[in-house]
């Protein structure tokens, strides 16, 4: 009895050709999942270290600076995911950039507005140049994050992050 026989069929059951076809197949599976699987900040082995950054929340009443709290959990608005705890807190008078009547532009306080500095600190996996607090949540200086604490909801711009 022969392996192959004369219609290319091996065993007289599957073709050659089939075979080629279902192993390029798997080799474009096991391509894929090399390319786009590896180096996941989920994987467990990635290990979480303690970060610092700070949150500048802009153009804010007196009422709302007063809503945090050196000691709240901050979380991402979305989702709920906790990404540290603040640890320190500075206000000071919110500025804004101003057009005079001669159309210059200058600098100027903005009446009963405070901008708000949180320092927050947390855990995050760091994988490729990115920072992830808790392996999900993608932290970015100079980004825009709606945030929230246990009283007040708001959108705070990262101006800092120490690894």
């Amino acid at each position: 009895m022969k392996i192959i026989d004369k219609d290319g069929r091996i065993g007289g059951k599957i073709s050659v050709i089939d075979i080629i076809v279902i192993l390029i197949c798997v080799l474009v599976v096991i391509a894929v999942g090399v390319k786009f699987g590896g180096g996941n900040v989920n994987d467990s082995q990635t290990d979480l270290q303690d970060i610092t950054y700070t949150v500048k929340v802009p153009g804010i009443r007196q009422g709302s600076v007063d809503s945090f709290k050196v000691g709240d959990q901050l979380y991402i608005f979305q989702n709920g995911d906790a990404i540290g705890e603040i640890t320190g807190l500075k206000s000071e008078p919110a500025k804004a950039q101003i057009m005079t009547d001669d159309g210059e532009w200058v600098e100027g306080t903005v009446e009963d507005r405070f901008d708000l500095y949180l320092t927050v600190k947390g855990k995050a996996a760091e994988n490729g140049g990115h920072v992830y607090a808790n392996r999900v949540d993608e932290l970015n200086v100079n980004s825009d994050i709606k945030m929230a604490t246990k009283y007040v909801e708001f959108t705070g711009t990262i101006t800092e992050l120490n690894k």
